[in-house]
């Protein structure tokens, strides 16, 4: 007889062989924590709304807090979060602004180049820093393959009421030499409205586009685009001096080398912010040759104090590296793996401004207006992570368990230690997850030097941390999909802005607020001949903890408590299909009035329609209706929302 041989009982160490993708999808960095997501065709083709924003609405666990409509402003929210701590990733790279997060949406990208947008809800700071609080906003654009996606050109436009108009084409590209081949595109993006009522004006420009080229050792991408934004900001910021106005430009560029995993980038962001709380134009304010702002429709004055208006240049810069994993099987069978996957970032922080920071030693001047910047700060961090997957199966059902780590370090605000851990099993139709990770958010440069009009940043402000925990069950079935999380934020030193009864803000740290609630959301592919598809979604929302006597929160306790959101899509009828989103909801907390009382938040209910007509193979006629029954809407207090909205729009691709 023979003798059998042995069985390997050696781990046996594999490095991955992967497919190139540009930029690795959210969903497959945090497998184990609830991620939602859609895809760019989606968005534009079955949600009303002709922005990003509009688009998103009614997501599970995301809130998108406009000031204004169609992407004039938007204030992201995760499960209660401030704007703050919020990251929004755009192809791999983190689009933080370290001034303030109301610029956080202030992106490049028309909604013609999204590829998909994801959502994580449960903090990522273990993988993407002192940013990622408590979510991730994922946007992933067309890209350069050689995807159906990738290659569709196309040309829309819309028209409405208030003056509204839009103007978007993409279009790719092929850059055929002996020597070397480049493939890309770009997209373009206009709008512009006149205001659904005085100083609610806005025109803005996206244009965004990508290239990619073989090199030696792997794909190179080159990705950049250009954002400005420009509108009236009534009430944005102040109701003593509602009449404000504010212009943005946003400039991003990337280089990477390398996809999936395996991949090294350098990225760079400048943005420019001109703000003017009295706004300077005829109809408005003009600058008077003493220096003071006199309103040209009354003949009144600003305030002596108010000299000059707002200026800001925010640069920040940065590199990132992950590499290729390893893998390593644990048993003869490979039926239990462990994987290991690491990298390591670095970047720079920088603002100069007329208004924030310390004294500078030099002077750069404001482009176009040639106005002088004289303040500033800076600061640099980093950080390693690493994260080590071990899954199996037990019986018929797979499991896996993850533990991460980020180890962090700020010239301004030292070392941080940012843990996760995370498990999931499934079945045939059943997954669960548990998570739990550590997260920390730095003062923004707002909450540190802003002193103008009440407001008051504070130089002591430390930075925020807290504990991210979730429990999720996913169930799916043929043409079911239903998804429940119960979760909670343990905060500590949570930054907020405190109003008291004078009118005055005051940035401070909360020494302690815990959030915490439950979220469900059900789709339901009908087999009915009229109704292709349901969504519903509901969430509660509650806290403890609260802020000291005598004083409101004015972003961190002023959730939405309570949210219902019900989609329904019919089905295709010769040509025709409708999309009806209907959302209902309350916020915790009241806000102060101009007189300093407190009024608290109230019930709003919002219905958006589309209809459209699809016109031979190529072509899509659209009209949308955004708050149907004209309800009175309000995302911050005391600044309203437009009513009914009606546009007409077209869509060709080919």
């Amino acid at each position: 007889m023979g003798v059998p041989p042995k069985k390997d009982t050696v781990p046996r160490i594999d490095i991955l062989v992967l497919p190139e993708v540009p930029v690795r999808p959210l969903w497959d960095q945090f497998q184990n924590q609830t991620v939602v997501g859609f895809q760019g065709d989606e968005l534009r083709m079955r949600f009303p709304g002709a922005s990003l924003t509009e688009a998103l609405e009614g997501t599970f666990g995301l809130d998108l807090r406009q000031r204004g409509g169609s992407d004039v402003q938007t204030d992201l929210s995760v499960r209660g979060s401030t704007f703050d701590q919020v990251l929004v990733v755009v192809d791999g790279v983190p689009q933080y602004d370290p001034q303030t997060g109301h610029h956080a949406f202030n992106l490049a990208v028309p909604l013609g180049a999204v590829e998909r947008v994801e959502l994580l809800a449960n903090g990522g700071s273990y993988r993407y820093g002192p940013f990622a609080f408590a979510g991730v906003l994922y946007v992933t654009t067309r890209g350069t393959g050689q995807t159906s996606s990738t290659t569709q050109s196309y040309v829309n436009g819309s028209a409405g009421q208030f003056g509204y108009t839009q103007v978007a084409a993409g279009l790719p590209f092929v850059l055929q030499k002996t020597h070397y081949r480049v493939t890309g595109r770009l997209d373009v993006e206009t709008k512009a409205s006149d205001g659904w009522k005085r100083n609610t004006d806005f025109d803005q420009v996206q244009v965004y586009g990508s290239a990619r080229t073989s090199a030696p050792r792997g794909p190179l991408y080159l990705r950049g685009g250009w954002g400005r934004k420009r509108f009236g900001a009534q009430n944005f910021y102040s109701f003593a001096y509602p009449e404000q106005y504010e212009a943005v430009n946003t400039y991003s560029a990337q280089l990477q080398y390398g996809a999936y995993r395996e991949v090294f980038r350098l990225y760079a962001r400048q943005h420019y912010d001109q703000f003017e709380l009295f706004r300077e134009e005829p109809g408005y304010y003009l600058r008077q040759t003493d220096g003071r702002f006199m309103n040209t429709v009354d003949s009144s004055f600003a305030p002596a104090w108010y000299k000059n208006h707002n200026f800001h240049r925010n640069r920040t810069a940065g590199a990132e590296f992950t590499l290729r994993p390893l893998q390593w099987s644990m048993n003869s069978n490979g039926s239990t793996r462990f994987r290991l996957e690491s990298g390591a970032d670095v970047r720079h922080d920088e603002i100069v401004s007329n208004a924030l920071g310390v004294a500078r030693t030099d002077t750069v001047y404001f482009p176009r207006l040639n106005s002088p910047m004289y303040k500033g700060d800076r600061r640099t961090h980093g950080g390693i992570f690493a994260m080590g997957k071990l899954s199996g199966t037990q019986g018929a059902h797979p499991w896996s368990l993850q533990a991460a780590a980020r180890i962090h370090y700020s010239d301004a605000f030292g070392l941080q230690f940012l843990p996760g851990l995370e498990y999931a099993v499934e079945s045939k139709a059943h997954r669960l997850t548990l998570a739990a990770n550590y997260a920390t958010r730095f003062p923004t440069f707002t909450d540190l030097y802003y002193s103008l009009g009440g407001a008051q940043g504070s130089k002591d402000l430390q930075p925020e941390n807290a504990w991210n925990y979730e429990i999720g069950h996913r169930y799916r079935s043929g043409k079911m999909q239903w998804q429940t999380s119960v979760f909670a934020r343990q905060g500590r030193q949570l930054i907020d802005w405190l109003s008291n009864i004078e009118g005055e803000f005051v940035a401070t740290n909360i020494r302690q607020a815990t959030t915490y609630g439950t979220e469900t959301y059900l789709q339901w592919r009908f087999p009915v001949a009229a109704l292709e598809m349901l969504r519903f979604g509901a969430a509660a929302l509650f806290h403890t903890g609260d802020v000291p006597q005598g004083t409101s929160s004015t972003y961190a306790l002023d959730y939405l408590r309570y949210r219902a959101v019900i989609q329904a899509q019919s089905a295709e009828y010769r040509g025709f299909r409708a999309t009806l989103r209907s959302q209902h909801g309350i916020r915790n907390g009241s806000f102060r009035n101009l007189d300093g009382t407190l009024t608290p938040y109230a019930w709003q209910h919002q219905t958006d329609l589309r209809v459209s007509k699809t016109v031979g193979p190529n072509m899509v006629l659209s009209v949308d209706a955004l708050n149907v029954w004209n309800a009175a809407l309000q995302d911050r207090g005391g600044i309203a929302l437009p009513g009914r909205w009606l546009r007409a729009s077209f869509q060709l691709n080919w």
